[in-house]
């Protein structure tokens, strides 16, 4: 028994960790802020401010992946820029910031391209 308590020691010794510590390479990088991987609207945001073209292909994929919900049959899209609003309608709403993402980039859109007026496309 004094064997492995010592070996414990010598291991202890020679290899100091802490036991709650994650290894280094599981930690992301500080700048991985991205569209793709924003949990809230306020992250939406900030990442759009980091990378726009995928700001705008996010917008698209949440318009798709919602088009066959109401009421996106009301939705009126202004042409082929519709996604350039969304970002800056959602900093102006700070009240959307802790919305999931794809729910706030959703209320945008419907917000802002609502059919009828003054979007009477």
């Amino acid at each position: 028994m004094a064997r492995l308590a010592a070996f414990a020691s010598f291991i202890l010794l020679a290899f100091p960790f802490a036991a709650n510590a994650a290894p280094s390479s599981l930690s992301p990088p500080a700048n991985t802020l991205s569209p793709y991987t924003a949990v809230t609207a306020g992250d939406f945001v900030a990442g759009c401010k980091l990378d726009h073209s995928s700001c705008a292909a996010m917008v698209g994929q949440v318009l798709m992946n919602r088009i066959q919900f109401w009421p996106t049959s009301h939705i009126c899209l202004p042409g082929v820029s519709y996604a350039d609003g969304v970002e800056t309608w959602l900093a102006a709403h700070p009240e959307t910031a802790a919305m999931q993402a794809h729910d706030g980039i959703f209320l945008a859109l419907s917000t802002l391209y609502h059919c009828g007026e003054p979007n009477n496309y």
